[in-house]
């Protein structure tokens, strides 16, 4: 069995499910969310980006519209999770994080997939999306 699309499709929807969960829930107790962050040292403004970020971030995976520049901004919210609330308590704490980084770093570099809501505009050959990697190559020695 060999089903890349099926696969990527199914880590989409997973993350997406994830992320939306994780923003509904920091929306829903915005006030306990800006009390974590502020203990952080961060301002409330980080509490409402990064609620909006995993529920913004998370209905784009999930549904495949602009999935490669989600997948990286959903990366970039889990590496300071990592970096800002599990870094001091080992692999074993941040186990579920680095693999939402992982998993999005996933979306980012292989786009949405066939089974997306935006496969003709944001897959391969991506013009719209603000993050595509399949325009970036190497100058040959004419181009030098």
């Amino acid at each position: 069995m060999h089903c890349p699309e099926t696969g990527l499709l199914l880590v989409r929807l997973a993350v997406g499910a994830i992320f939306i969960t994780h923003g509904i829930g920091k929306f829903r107790d915005i006030e306990g969310t800006i009390g974590f962050f502020a203990g952080l040292g961060l301002s409330a403004f980080f509490a409402y980006l990064v609620a909006t970020v995993e529920l913004v971030g998370g209905i784009m995976v999930l549904l495949g519209i602009c999935a490669r520049f989600a997948g990286v901004i959903l990366a970039i919210v889990m590496l300071f999770a990592i970096i800002l609330v599990k870094s001091g308590a080992g692999f074993g704490a941040a186990e579920f994080e680095v693999l939402l980084l992982a998993s999005s770093l996933t979306i980012a570099f292989m786009g949405p997939g066939k089974y997306s809501l935006m496969r003709h505009v944001c897959g391969c050959g991506c013009k719209t999306c603000p993050v595509s990697y399949t325009h970036l190559t190497l100058p040959t020695n004419r181009e030098v």
